[in-house]
């Protein structure tokens, strides 16, 4: 008889252990849970302000889509020229007329070969640009000079910033080993038919382009 209290009294303590560490073991689950809930909301919530954030960066209504060509045009090392220079080219006949003002400041001829330091010629890029692509489309033509051909730009975006200013956003790259020579380019932006802007009225990453 008492082999069999012993016994039982045995059972019911191992019972009440191990309903205690099963108590126990409730309460780290629940903790976890709600630690890991909280983290949850507090991750997406940084992801929605980041996304927030970039959309207000960058609103794709205010986007202009464009194509760009980028010619290295060579030649006009003169104090007297401020970069970046814009002009907006808006026919054929306005396109020949620069080439005829700048073609003795700027190499602006064809090139029969293409180099790897180099790019096709500054007429040659011009081909494209016919009665037909003027009848909707404005040309922008950006120059800007570096203190290395190594160097290269990208138009990243165009943004109607309201109140007829355009915004534009060049990004340039250079190599860790840059070559000592002076660079000059002439940027070609086709902006989407329908678009108008005066040169005055474009800004460049920002800011005004114009020197006062």
């Amino acid at each position: 008889m008492k082999k069999l209290m012993v016994i039982l009294l045995s059972i019911m303590m191992c019972l009440s252990l191990y309903g205690c560490q099963g108590v126990a073991d409730a309460g780290d689950i629940s903790g976890s849970n709600g630690n890991s809930t909280e983290k949850g909301d507090t991750e997406t919530q940084a992801m929605t302000e980041g996304q927030q954030t970039e959309s207000e960066h960058t609103d794709i209504a205010n986007l202009i889509s464009f194509e760009a060509q980028y010619i290295r045009t060579n030649g006009g090392y003169y104090v007297d020229i401020n970069y970046p220079q814009v002009i907006v080219i808006r026919s054929k006949q306005e396109l020949e007329k620069y080439y005829e003002v700048n073609r003795g400041i700027f190499d602006l001829e064809r090139h029969d070969k293409v180099y790897s330091d180099t790019t096709i010629g500054f007429l040659d890029a011009c081909d494209k640009y016919t009665e037909e692509y003027f009848e909707n489309q404005i040309l922008i033509l950006v120059l800007v000079e570096h203190g290395s051909g190594s160097t290269r730009d990208e138009v990243q975006e165009i943004v109607d910033a309201g109140d007829g200013i355009v915004n534009i956003i060049i990004r340039s790259y250079s190599p860790e080993m840059c070559t000592c020579d002076m660079a000059e380019w002439h940027i070609f932006i086709e902006p989407e038919a329908g678009v108008d802007i005066q040169a005055e009225d474009i800004l460049i990453n920002g800011k005004s382009w114009i020197k006062k």
